[in-house]
Order: structure tokens, then sequence, then C-alpha cells
């Protein structure tokens, strides 16, 4: 994987449809493997509540085959379903993203791993803006058109380097993913140029009610180096078997070198 996609795309398994809040069960789990060994990695279990029947916040929490925590995301829909309000702790290396609106306007943040400065910059809102789970809010509300084949475009908030950019999804095809139809996406920049430099983040969503079934792209996670691993991240209707996530546990895991059990993000 090539050092500009691990800049630019630390935020985009944030596609997962991600879900927060209190319930003692989560409403869906994804389970993410390496993708150049299949090695499991992490659990992330997606909470939300919603309000007049609409996604109103959100909360993920990923930890390793051990139950060791490895990160938390918070999510608030209200002020935009498209460009929510986010933030990402990682309770192992320190690092934080997300995006705020403040008394002075809309803001993105981010503090490096192990870094103790936290970066901030303005962002201008406009209606084209996509941010983190709000990805998957836009597949929703436009899926009729990414059916028929339609693409897609709109900036999306990268916070590791306190910008937007241009992206675009388009239908790639039609699949069979966890024994469910599918609708195969990919997103990838909307330049050619950037093209070139990027590999494309591939989605696959059911095909009838849009539900989020597979990712495959960089992590949103970093590991100890500053780095987004290529994952792959299923979310099957139930459970792998007991016992299978600890025997494909990846050894060592690259993201629990720091872990401890007791750690929560603040």
């Amino acid at each position: 994987m090539n050092g500009f996609w691990k800049r630019l795309l630390p935020a985009i398994l944030v596609l997962a449809g991600l879900a927060g809040g209190a319930a003692a069960e989560p409403d869906r789990v994804g389970y993410a493997y390496a993708a150049d060994s299949e090695a499991f990695l992490y659990s992330e279990a997606h909470f939300e509540t919603t309000r007049d029947g609409e996604l109103a916040t959100e909360r993920v929490v990923y930890r390793s085959a051990d139950g060791r925590l490895l990160a938390e995301k918070r999510l608030d829909y209200a002020p935009a379903a498209f460009a929510p309000h986010f933030e990402l702790t990682m309770a192992v290396n320190g690092y934080r993203e997300g995006l705020r609106r403040t008394p002075d306007g809309l803001q993105t943040f981010y503090r490096p791993v192990d870094g103790g400065r936290t970066y901030t910059e303005p962002l201008t809102e406009t209606a084209d803006l996509v941010a983190d789970g709000g990805f998957d809010r836009v597949v929703a509300a436009r899926l009729e058109d990414l059916r028929a084949g339609r693409t897609l475009t709109f900036d999306f908030l990268v916070p590791g380097r306190l910008s937007t950019y241009p992206f675009r999804v388009r239908k790639v095809g039609t699949a069979r993913v966890l024994g469910q139809p599918a609708l195969h996406l990919r997103m990838e920049p909307a330049s050619f140029l950037l093209r070139w430099l990027a590999e494309p983040v591939e989605v696959y969503y059911h095909r009838e009610h849009g539900r989020l079934l597979r990712y495959v792209g960089p992590s949103n996670l970093r590991d100890p180096a500053g780095n987004n691993p290529v994952v792959r991240v299923d979310f099957p209707a139930r459970p792998p078997a007991p016992g299978e996530l600890e025997r494909r546990a990846a050894q060592p895991n690259p993201f629990v070198a720091a872990a401890t059990r007791e750690e929560e993000p603040s």
C-alpha cells in the first residue's frame, strides 16, 4: 500500500454504517481481517440510537480477539446526516481525529500517534460534504441511483490531512457476499491523477435494503507507526463459530502492543 493512500484515507472505514448508544447488545458487529493473510485483527461493535425513525447517534467499540480495547468512535447525526460530528480515539496509541461544529464554524482535527499536539483546521460546510459514517447515509439515500449505475460525487473529509478531497462512488457490478445478494460499489478519488496514486476502496451493500456487508480498504485504525493497514471487514448476520476468531487471530496483532483491558478513551 503506497504512502499517499495511507495518509489520504485513514477515515474511510467509516463507510461501515457505524453505530453508537447505550444498548446492551450491539446492533451489528464487523470482523476485520488482514487483507494479505486473512488473520483476524479486531471486531467493531456498532450501537445506535434513533429519533423519529432516523439515526441519531452512533458508537463503535473496537476490540482485539482477547477483548482488549483498541479504540472507540462516537458520532452525532443531528447537525447533518451526511457530515456528522464524530470523534475517533485510539486507546492503544493516542491517535485521535474527528469533526465538530464550534461557535466559530466547522472544524476538523487530529492528533498523531503518540503526539501531544492536536492539529485543527476550519472547514467550509457545503452541501457536498461527506464525513465518516455519513457515507453510509449517502448510500442509503441514493441506493436506487447507485443500483441504476449512476455515479455520485462528493467532498470527503480526511481528518489526518485536515482537508476534504473530491471523491466518487459508482457501481462495479453485483455479487453474492456472505450468502447475500450484494451491490458492489467502488469509492475512489474523483481526480484521474489521484486515482493513479491511490487504490480504490471496495464496498458491498445488500442490493435490496442497503445494509453494508463487506468493506475492503485501509483501516481507520492506526498501527504504532501511524499507518492504516489494509483490511477486509465482514458484517455477517451471525457471529463466527465459537473459537474461530481466536484460532485466526493475528500473532502478533499490529494494533495491540500497548492496549490494556482497563484502558478507556477519554
